[in-house]
């Protein structure tokens, strides 16, 4: 069985760096495009014929989240068209990564 050279082992480390440091930039960006959607005080309102609750959305590695991303979010979490979805009121909270 031949020993492998010096340089074809520093090589193979080379590589296997590279490709660990890829896989970290991957499950980094994973992360960072992630947030989360908490429900709560959910009530139904049979006079207008819908469901109403406040939303909370945490967002860590995250500036802002758009109205559609949450929507579509939201969509399938509930089961719905996302067409049917109206976002409004939202407020920041200072310092933190969450809107309300």
């Amino acid at each position: 069985m031949p020993l492998r050279s010096e340089r074809s082992v520093a090589i193979l480390a080379q590589a296997e760096e590279q490709l660990q440091s890829i896989r970290l930039l991957s499950s980094a960006k994973a992360m960072s495009d992630s947030f989360m959607v908490r429900t709560r005080k959910f009530k139904n309102n049979p006079l207008l014929a819908r469901k109403q609750f406040v939303v909370e959305v945490i967002h860590p590695n995250l500036a802002n989240i758009s109205k559609k991303d949450l929507a579509e979010k939201l969509a399938k979490m509930y089961k719905h068209d996302n067409k049917t979805i109206q976002l409004f009121g939202f407020e920041k909270k200072k310092k933190k990564k969450k809107n309300t």
